[in-house]
């Protein structure tokens, strides 16, 4: 039985995702999308539909800009957080 050190095993999965991640020669310049409300429902669900290509296209690379007002910052930062954690490869930023 072989054991992984869970250090050892983030930074290869970090590296993989690096990998998958990494830019195709001529690619489409990112465009710089702006959701308001982001924290809410509909936001939310707008903006996996973004990143995932379903708006502007399976090609074309997002920088995403998400604004909400402040006593909704930490349900923000989660909506973040997991936009993050799908490693969508047309998200930039």
């Amino acid at each position: 039985m072989i054991l992984l050190d869970w250090k050892l095993l983030y930074r290869l999965l970090h590296f993989v995702c690096h990998l998958l991640n990494s830019p195709v020669q001529n690619e489409a310049e990112p465009i710089r999308v702006v959701v308001t409300g982001a924290a809410g429902q509909i936001a939310y669900s707008l903006i996996y539909q973004i990143a995932k290509g379903d708006v502007f296209g399976p090609n074309q690379p997002v920088i995403l800009h998400l604004l909400d007002i402040t006593p909704m910052m930490g349900v923000l930062q989660g909506v973040v957080m997991e936009i993050s954690d799908c490693a969508l490869p047309l998200v930039r930023g």
